[in-house]
């Protein structure tokens, strides 16, 4: 009986072993675990939204496929500074919606918002974009801060998953 515990306790300790060099080495080559949820490192506790994104923050975000520069305006948003009164003759357009309204993935100018404001003179589009947002809190952030930028027209990036994002575990 001692022996099957010896065997099972050597067992044990070379796959924790293993493990941890194992973690090591993917560290090393830079993986590490990426999520959606608020505890991401830019992102700070909302208790009308459970979690916003920290104004004036700026870090690199790293996955396995892409390393980017994360960088936030005054309000928290990934985005450039704005005024909530707009500039004469501008046309403004809100946009909310989750990680593909955010920018997952890509650099501040490959955001779909920069570069139609970049294509498009005469627009200005306001990205309210935040990742593993469900239209729920979209429309919380569109009541909290987007209606004060007065925008002409609002535009919802939705995605499939909003659904399930809208769901409760607590239900």
């Amino acid at each position: 009986m001692g022996a099957i515990f010896r065997n099972l306790a050597l067992t044990l300790c070379s796959i924790l072993i293993f493990l941890g060099v194992f973690e090591i080495f993917l560290r090393g080559w830079g993986y590490k675990i990426v999520t959606f949820y608020a505890d991401a490192g830019f992102y700070q506790y909302d208790p009308d939204l459970g979690w916003e994104q920290i104004p004036n923050y700026e870090a690199k975000f790293r996955a396995r496929d892409f390393e980017v520069n994360i960088k936030t305006n005054a309000y928290g948003l990934r985005d450039q500074e704005y005024a909530f009164s707009k500039k004469q003759g501008i046309n403004r357009i809100i946009v909310l919606g989750d990680s593909f309204a955010w920018g997952w993935g890509v650099e501040q100018n490959e955001i779909f918002c920069e570069v139609a404001e970049h294509e498009l003179n005469g627009f200005e589009f306001i990205n309210l974009g935040n990742n593993g947002y469900g239209t729920g809190q979209e429309y919380l952030i569109f009541e909290k801060l987007g209606r004060r930028f007065s925008p002409d027209l609002t535009v919802l990036a939705f995605y499939a998953n909003d659904v399930s994002d809208n769901n409760s575990a607590s239900d």
